[in-house]
């Protein structure tokens, strides 16, 4: 087995107006060898890339951009098939603004992973198993934002907001095929889509402390999940509740606690 090391490199640059921020990683090896000394099918790849900016025109405003990319591929000696392709990709946006002690925290995202696996590009364009060729071709995205405001009084501070998330599936996928030429022809297809899932959350919290070193907390989160099986043609909408209390007395350097919550899941 060769032993090849892994790198990362992260520079950083900025000033009262803003910042920029870079890191990439890059790490790979090659196949693990046994203890007889038999190559083991698990060689991998894998490349991370990451870009920040932000930009604070003023101290009490702050506006982030991120970007995030990864390549990779992995060999896997227990699987049918191996990770040819791993692709992986996320853009988010956050937006902090303070109104005096009140703050305002917004955050959009959009995020994709799309793996392609196949049984013959990383064993020399022959299937490993038998003498057939696949390929599957998941895809899942995730696009959403969360709004929350802070909201501060003397000995106390509310939380509201909510959020939102977009989850997709699809793939495509064929089996059986004599050649790579055919196999690879799936590739060339739309994908087909398998689960959406669209959720929705508002929330709110409050905290609250007294002058006799005591500190109350409660908490109320409502979720509405919709979820479409698009090969069964079906679809349902699930709701779920969720909250908790708890108070706390403070005794100089201890702290005692009781409370209590009911959580449910729209699953």
């Amino acid at each position: 087995m060769q032993q090849i090391p892994g790198f990362s490199v992260a520079k950083k640059g900025g000033n009262e107006l803003g910042s920029l921020q870079a890191i990439y990683s890059n790490y790979r090896s090659d196949d693990y060898e046994s203890g007889r000394g038999d190559s083991v099918h698990s060689a991998y790849k894998r490349q991370f890339g990451t870009f920040v900016g932000a930009l604070t025109p003023s101290p009490d405003l702050k506006l982030e951009l991120s970007f995030d990319i990864g390549r990779g591929e992995a060999a896997y000696a227990d699987r049918t098939m191996d990770a040819r392709t791993f692709d992986r990709e996320s853009y988010q946006a956050h937006l902090v603004k303070f109104f005096n002690d009140d703050k305002l925290d917004f955050h959009i995202y959009h995020h994709e992973i799309d793996h392609i696996m196949d049984n013959f590009s990383l064993t020399n364009g022959m299937p490993k198993i038998g003498n057939k060729y696949q390929i599957s071709n998941p895809n899942r995205t995730n696009t959403g934002g969360r709004l929350e405001y802070q909201k501060k009084f003397d000995l106390s501070k509310i939380y509201f907001g909510g959020n939102y998330n977009l989850d997709k599936h699809k793939s495509r996928a064929i089996a059986n095929q004599n050649s790579t030429q055919e196999t690879e022809m799936i590739l060339n297809i739309p994908y087909a889509p398998n689960y959406t899932f669209k959720s929705y959350g508002v929330f709110s919290q409050i905290e609250t402390f007294t002058s006799s070193n005591m500190g109350y907390f409660a908490g109320i989160r409502g979720d509405r999940v919709d979820m479409t099986a698009h090969k069964l043609d079906t679809s349902n909408t699930k709701y779920a509740l969720s909250g908790f209390g708890r108070a706390e007395k403070y005794l100089g350097d201890y702290t005692l606690r009781f409370g209590g919550n009911l959580s449910q899941r729209a699953a």
